[in-house]
């Protein structure tokens, strides 16, 4: 009885999502997404002694794309992404 009790209750909150959905021909015609992104890469440098997250280093950057719906299931996407990072050498 207690487990037909807790997947009503899980019922009865995940019900409300379902009317987040969008029905028919509503849907966006252009997704624009613009964020910040964090890189961690492996340099090459290695070192027996080193720690294996000292190994990589850490990128800071943007990822920004355009998606044009052609239809409600069907896209054209452009996708670009840059990270650098500033080295001190002194």
């Amino acid at each position: 009885m207690r487990k037909l009790f807790m997947a009503a209750i899980l019922i009865a909150c995940t019900a409300p999502f379902t009317f987040a959905q969008t029905t028919g021909d509503d849907y966006n015609k252009v997704d624009v997404f613009v964020g910040f992104s964090h890189n961690r890469v492996d340099t090459g440098i290695s070192d027996p002694d080193d720690d294996f997250l000292s190994e990589r280093e850490g990128f800071n950057g943007i990822n920004a794309s355009v998606t044009g719906n052609v239809s409600r299931y069907v896209g054209l996407k452009g996708d670009y992404s840059f990270h650098r990072k500033s080295f001190n050498d002194s």
